[in-house]
Formats: C-alpha cells, structure tokens, sequence
C-alpha cells in the first residue's frame, strides 16, 4: 500500500474555502468501486480529504498490491472547490515513488541526490 500526503493552506482573499474550513474539521473519502479495471488490470485507490480551520489535508492512497502495469499505479488527482481560491500554499509533501519494469517487477527506488 503505498500512500501520498499533500497539505494544502489555504490562503483566501475575502472569502471562505467551504463552510467547514473555519469551523471544523470534516472528512471526506472517495474509493474506486471494487472490480474497478484499466486496460493494465485490477485498480484500487483512495482519496480522503479533510478540512480543518484554513487548511485542506489530502492522503492518496493506491490499494492495489503487487502492480505488473503502470495503468494500474495512482497517478495524479483533480479536484474542485466550490468556492474560487485565489491563492495557497503546499506546506508539505511526501511519498514513496514506485517504478514497475516492462515485466511487471517493482523495482527499488532511485537514489535520493
């Protein structure tokens, strides 16, 4: 299981993120439905979210055990909010990269430089 953390500040300029943001903390989890599949095989993921006063916390995690195509790996996220932000900040980031070979072997992680 291989999991990713984004914190995000918000930094609005006259107005709120949602509601919750300044009052308390609310989350929100999304899941791939089971079964779910790409061309590259089975897939499961998860994205919880959670909102706290001027900050939106966001764990990725991709459930999905021993991958063998790159379909099959969490690759990115897209997100809404509903109300326009104008500015924020990444205050921290972190995450354990992953490279599957043409023969769908999990290969170790290149050094750090």
């Amino acid at each position: 299981m291989k999991t990713l953390k984004k914190s995000l500040k918000c930094g609005f300029l006259g107005g709120l993120l949602i509601a919750t943001c300044g009052v308390q903390a609310s989350v929100i989890t999304y899941a791939t439905p089971a079964g779910s599949s790409t061309g590259g095989g089975l897939v499961s993921a998860e994205a919880t979210f959670t909102t706290g006063p001027g900050t939106l916390d966001i764990v990725l995690t991709d459930l999905q055990g021993n991958p063998k195509d790159v379909a099959q790996l969490l690759s990115d996220l897209d997100f809404t909010l509903s109300v326009a932000l104008t500015s924020g900040t990444l205050n921290s980031s972190a995450g354990q990269e992953l490279t599957v070979n043409a023969n769908g072997m999990e290969l170790p992680p290149p050094p750090v430089i």
